[in-house]
């Protein structure tokens, strides 16, 4: 007997609603977060600007929020025990004071924390207090790369001739990221390159890939030495790279084309 279509979307409806929602449509009704529900409706400017850089970040997305870096109890629904825990930033307790950024930030970054440690800017911020740390170069609550300009005119507000203190780094770190964007052009340019040759070419394509392989894993090493500040080196692998490429483009010029 066939079963009528009233019957089965009746079935249907209970089932959605006996059944409970998985844990991620839950979430938000579950465990409201009381530091963006409250600092969403300030009508100070400077906090609900924060909240408003924080929402449109990568951090937002990756679900890590105020209490994550500022402390406090984001289940709390009073203002008192809802700032448990939390400083001003000014307040050397602050889990965001300026000499604890580095630690703070390396909890997640830690590839980052370690290579910036090894690094006189970090034994400087350490021992004299002086000296740039993450938010420096990436901000805070809407993080940010440096484009090749900004990161000389940062540079050269401690590196410059006035104070002697190597005048030269910020032109070779404008220099160096200049290179590695022009790196990520080549790249793109060499896999559209092979994929065309896979078409239209009866040879082996196989070591212009390899080459390009390589080029890549060169330019993901040179891109991880950049929080160490090793610019020789990394301009080193930077010639590397180039080179790789450069092959890579002479293998797939060189292929013969299929036969008609």
């Amino acid at each position: 007997m066939t079963t009528p279509r009233s019957l089965v979307l009746l079935i249907l409806l209970t089932t959605l609603l006996i059944v409970p929602w998985p844990k991620t449509m839950r979430a938000a009704e579950d465990n409201p977060n009381s530091c963006l529900t409250c600092h969403n409706g300030m009508k100070r400017h400077k906090l609900k600007q924060c909240y408003a850089e924080w929402q449109g970040s990568i951090h937002a997305r990756q679900h890590v929020s105020c209490e994550d870096c500022h402390g406090g109890n984001p289940g709390a629904t009073d203002k008192e025990n809802a700032h448990q825990g939390v400083f001003s930033a000014m307040n050397p307790k602050s889990a965001v004071y300026y000499t604890r950024i580095p630690g703070l930030c390396g909890g997640c970054h830690k590839v980052e924390l370690k290579d910036f440690q090894a690094t006189k800017h970090y034994q400087s911020l350490m021992d004299k207090g002086m000296g740039p740390h993450c938010i420096t170069c990436h901000d805070s609550m809407s993080t940010k790369v440096l484009t090749p300009d900004e990161i000389e005119s940062l540079c050269t507000i401690c590196h410059n001739a006035r104070n002697k203190n190597l005048p030269h780094v910020s032109g070779l770190a404008k220099n160096i990221l200049e290179r590695m964007l022009l790196m990520d052009q080549k790249i793109a340019q060499t896999e559209n390159t092979l994929a065309i040759a896979n078409k239209d070419s009866a040879a082996n394509s196989d070591n212009a890939r390899n080459l390009l392989k390589l080029a890549t894993q060169k330019l993901r090493a040179c891109k991880r030495q950049w929080h160490s500040f090793r610019f020789e080196r990394m301009d080193v692998l930077l010639d590397e790279t180039d080179g790789l490429l450069k092959n890579s483009q002479d293998t797939l010029e060189h292929t013969a084309p299929r036969a008609r």
